[in-house]
């Protein structure tokens, strides 16, 4: 996976999905980071992370101040603009760099069950891009890079986060281990059809209660 220096005290912003071993059993995984200009890869803490965004922040002790990354504006995104992927393509070329442009500033897809907003773009995209960084024309990260569309009959379908929906989870992973603030029933719902269930008109009724949730 592909990681990006936010601070130049090390902390480092990638996806969930890269981590997520290492993250559900630590005990037998561990998160390693090969910074530039320091030859062996350093171990990293996994300070914490997000399934709903697909962010983890992790961290890493270094006695030299790092190069860090400037943010940009997603919110100010437009078709048609350049766009500029970095990231360790397959595992085995690091720093390779893929330009495009964005396709789309803003659609909605539907990550395991949560609608999220996300950024279209046509630069490709490859495993081990994952957790880079989408850049604009100035340099400034404007996405993280996080998935693509791989189809018999598609190219170019690849997908980043805008920066400007993350940035509150980064501050509050850094802050305090997770993501707080965030409403939260401790339900899962399941949709009514008119004809299904107890002559109800649609709807929704409650198919589970997370135990120890605010439902509960």
């Amino acid at each position: 996976g592909t990681g990006f220096i936010i601070t130049d005290d090390g902390y480092i912003v990638t996806n969930q999905h890269v981590v997520v071993m290492a993250d559900n059993a630590v005990s037998t995984y561990y998160v390693t980071v090969l910074l530039p200009d320091v030859e062996s890869p350093l171990r990293a803490e996994i300070v914490g992370s997000d399934v709903q965004t697909d962010i983890a922040v992790l961290k890493v002790n270094i006695d030299k101040e790092l190069p860090c990354v400037t943010f940009g504006d997603s919110d100010k995104l437009q078709a048609g603009e350049l766009a500029v992927v970095i990231g360790n393509s397959l595992g085995k070329f690091d720093d390779s760099v893929t330009v495009g442009v964005i396709s789309s500033p803003l659609r909605e897809i539907n990550r395991k069950g949560y609608f999220v907003n996300i950024i279209q773009t046509d630069a490709a995209i490859n495993p081990g891009n994952s957790g880079g960084p989408l850049t604009n024309s100035f340099g400034e990260v404007v996405g993280i890079t996080n998935a693509k569309i791989v189809t018999g009959t598609s190219e170019n379908l690849g997908f980043a986060i805008p920066v400007n929906s993350v940035k509150k989870v980064i501050e509050s992973i850094i802050n305090y281990g997770k993501v707080v603030g965030r409403p939260y029933l401790g339900v899962s719902l399941q949709q009514v059809a008119d004809y299904c269930y107890f002559g109800a008109r649609g709807g929704v009724f409650v198919a589970e209660i997370v135990k120890g949730g605010p439902s509960d």
